[in-house]
């Protein structure tokens, strides 16, 4: 699966890898594959942590971390497939690397993933 692709961008068969990863690995706790697979498919690899998890919990009706990946998988999928929403997206996390990077060339400077905003406004929120 290539780095930069995105969640919504992947086939089926790549989201059932991605989903069965936590099965096939056994070992580490899912919060820290999930963070560990992040740093090597930002795009596509869901941060999973007690926050995120209780956040999605009323779409996705799983408490377990373990039990929750699949649906949590899923729904973010779904959510990066509606064309409004990842445009509305695109804008806003172009402001913000503008911010972070102020004196760096649009085209140079460090892209922030989707699901890293997510996870860092869920974050917030729950502060």
């Amino acid at each position: 699966m290539p780095a930069d692709r995105r969640l919504w961008e992947l086939s089926e068969g790549d989201v059932q890898h991605i989903v069965a990863l936590p099965f096939d690995l056994s070992g580490p706790s899912i919060s820290l594959l999930s963070k560990v697979l992040h740093r090597k498919r930002p795009h596509a690899i869901p941060l999973v942590d007690r926050h995120v998890i209780d956040w999605y919990r009323p779409v996705i009706h799983k408490r377990a971390a373990i039990e929750a990946w699949e649906p949590l998988v899923r729904e973010m999928r779904i959510e990066q497939l509606d064309g409004v929403r990842r445009s509305v997206t695109a804008i806003a996390l172009g402001g913000v690397e503008q911010e972070l990077w102020p004196d760096a060339n649009p085209d140079e400077r460090p892209r922030l993933s989707w699901i890293r905003a997510v996870d860092i406004a869920i974050w917030m929120g729950s502060r």
